[in-house]
């Protein structure tokens, strides 16, 4: 099995885990956590996994950025709800 594979194998997993988490979790604090982690895990996939590829650069990390807060964002909005 390549290590790309096991990577987003890992990367798959995890988020998933902390969807049905943040799902379940009845307390409105908790699945805020659990929602930044999720749109931090991904940014944090995403730079490391070009620095690894060696195609790192500033659009790249502008990219993951908007799209994790993006992600934030529509979870944020459908699982905690208003404020």
């Amino acid at each position: 099995m390549s290590k790309r594979v096991v990577q987003y194998s890992f990367l798959t997993i995890s988020i998933l885990g902390l969807l049905v988490a943040a799902y379940i979790v009845p307390a409105r604090a908790l699945k805020s956590v659990l929602i930044i982690a999720i749109s931090a895990l991904y940014f944090a996939f995403g730079i490391f996994h070009h620095l690894e590829e060696r195609n790192l650069n500033s659009k790249i990390i502008w990219e993951y950025l908007a799209l994790s807060l993006l992600v934030f964002v529509v979870l944020f909005s459908l699982l905690v709800g208003g404020v």
